[in-house]
């Protein structure tokens, strides 16, 4: 087999390989992306319960606090 030939089939198995995996990521990037929105939403659910049990300044305000602030803003937490 020649050099050439070689080379061709090597850039051709890499081009396959890295198509694949562009295309598995764009398929994959929305789902998980979906998944991490609904964990969010249970995390924030358990810190409004834990503020609603005890309401005072500390980790769990911050941390939804801090939920907000990264997501949807200030106002949606009021």
């Amino acid at each position: 087999m020649s050099v050439n030939k070689r080379n061709l089939i090597a850039s051709t198995v890499l081009l396959i390989i890295l198509s694949t995996l562009l295309l598995s990521t764009i398929i994959l990037t929305p789902a998980i992306l979906a998944q991490d929105d609904n964990n969010d939403a249970k995390v924030i659910e358990r810190y409004k319960v834990m503020l609603k049990r005890k309401p005072r300044e500390g980790s769990s305000f911050d941390r939804l606090y801090q939920f907000y602030l990264e997501g949807d803003g200030l106002t949606a937490m009021v």
